[in-house]
């Protein structure tokens, strides 16, 4: 099992996360992000059971998920079983800073929360 990390200090100007080494899918992730400063990206490849990701309140964020996915809820509103999607929340296109997170493969569960 792996220890989790102190985290950067820094601004995150992007990341893709990629699953455990030996296989191209994963059981369960969390995200907990940060304030951004202009557009990050964030990228997550290969597959999932399930991802929850937290961004403060008041923060953007756009979702592309390329392959199929069962249940999506973004900030309380769940959307389920579709193929490849694009969703964001209200306002995301105008907001100078703003996540944009890409799943490339499928997933079971795909929470996005403000907190």
């Amino acid at each position: 099992m792996t220890q989790p990390r102190e985290s950067s200090r820094g601004p995150v100007t992007g990341a893709v996360l990629a699953p455990p080494r030996g296989t191209d899918w994963w059981f369960a992730a969390l995200l907990i992000l940060a304030r951004p400063a202009g557009v990050v990206p964030i990228t997550v490849t290969g597959g999932l059971s399930r991802i929850s990701i937290e961004r403060p309140i008041g923060v953007a964020a756009g979702l592309e998920i390329r392959g199929g996915v069962s249940q999506v809820t973004i900030d309380g509103r769940s959307h389920k079983s579709a193929g490849p999607m694009s969703i964001q929340t209200p306002g995301a296109d105008a907001s100078p800073d703003r996540y944009e997170i890409e799943i490339t493969g499928s997933a079971s569960k795909v929470t996005i929360t403000a907190r």
